[in-house]
């Protein structure tokens, strides 16, 4: 029962947090995983868009996923497909007519 709670206790507050667009050190933390410590580490560092208000430090939440998707990796096909291209584009200037 104890176990039931606590999941329904997540749900809830995972639904408050998605529906705000300004999230806390705390908040921030527990939607993406991240230790506070690496959040307060990240806005020292300035590689993470916040504001400040006084003390306290504020997430645009489409902020941080927009910030979050600046980091993508490329996949293995679509690296593929880059050397092809980049292949097909200069193995013509050297061939001879």
């Amino acid at each position: 029962m104890n176990e039931i709670l606590s999941k329904l206790e997540s749900i809830e507050k995972y639904a408050r947090l998605s529906s705000k667009r300004m999230l806390t050190v705390e908040e921030l933390s527990w939607l993406y995983g991240f230790s506070v410590g690496h959040i307060y580490r990240l806005t020292c560092a300035s590689e993470i868009p916040f504001y400040k208000r006084g003390k306290y430090v504020y997430f645009d939440k489409n902020e941080i996923e927009e910030w979050l998707r600046q980091n993508r990796n490329t996949t293995i096909d679509e690296a593929h497909d880059q050397a092809k291209e980049i292949w097909a584009k200069y193995s013509h200037k050297g061939a001879r007519k």
